[in-house]
């Protein structure tokens, strides 16, 4: 709850207070006799400051792993680097301003942040539908032409990742690894013939480009 809070000063206040009561709490369960091994706490946004508490054994900042764009701009993380991207391929050039690639809503989500291009170039996203994106060039432009590869940066990473069944670690072109996501549950809906299996869900690149960290 304090990982979009600024200036860095301010949120250490509010961690060190915050987490400071977790601690107590922690240390009070075990007086009385109740086991507490394990007190986790913090996020992408917050461990730097939560992570120097006392008592405190675990953070949860798994999404720095990955990073997106609600981290670096809601969250003030601009220490860690963008490791998670959508490779995206061209589809369509309608005109000189226009791009259409072959990703929408569906492979990359617009929760906490429309996905940006990794290279500026390649346009500004202005549209995302099912399974296709538009882009408009601010001059126009013979590049990037249809069959090019547009890389996006997920505006977040959480509501990306579940969108795939893969995952494709990279570095310098090279591909490194391949990881399949973990079989999903399905949706169960209260209604008889309702239900729908998220595994269906179409997998598709999520790749880690040249001097990336996935390993």
């Amino acid at each position: 709850h304090l990982l979009e809070v600024t200036p860095p000063e301010v949120k250490l206040g509010a961690c060190r207070q915050a987490v400071g009561a977790l601690a107590r709490a922690a240390h009070d369960l075990r007086a009385a006799g109740f086991p507490s091994e394990i007190v986790s706490c913090g996020g992408t946004g917050s461990y730097r400051f939560s992570a120097n508490v006392d008592g405190i054994t675990e953070i949860q900042a798994g999404g720095g792993c990955l990073m997106d764009r609600w981290y670096v701009e809601r969250c003030g993380v601009d220490w860690l680097e963008p490791a998670l991207f959508v490779a995206t391929t061209v589809v369509s050039r309608p005109n000189s301003d226009r791009v259409i690639v072959d990703a929408g809503f569906k492979a990359m989500s617009m929760h906490d942040g429309v996905p940006v291009p990794v290279d500026e170039s390649a346009g500004t996203l202005i549209a995302l539908f099912a399974e296709h994106g538009v882009l408009h060039l601010a001059r126009p432009s013979l590049a990037p032409k249809i069959g090019e590869r547009i890389s996006f940066i997920p505006g977040y990473s959480d509501s990306t990742t579940v969108l795939h069944s893969v995952i494709i670690g990279t570095r310098n072109d090279r591909v490194e690894a391949v990881f399949p996501r973990p079989p999903r549950s399905p949706l169960v809906s209260p209604f008889p013939g309702c239900s729908r299996d998220r595994d269906s869900a179409r997998p598709a690149a999520i790749v880690d480009p040249p001097g990336g960290t996935i390993k």
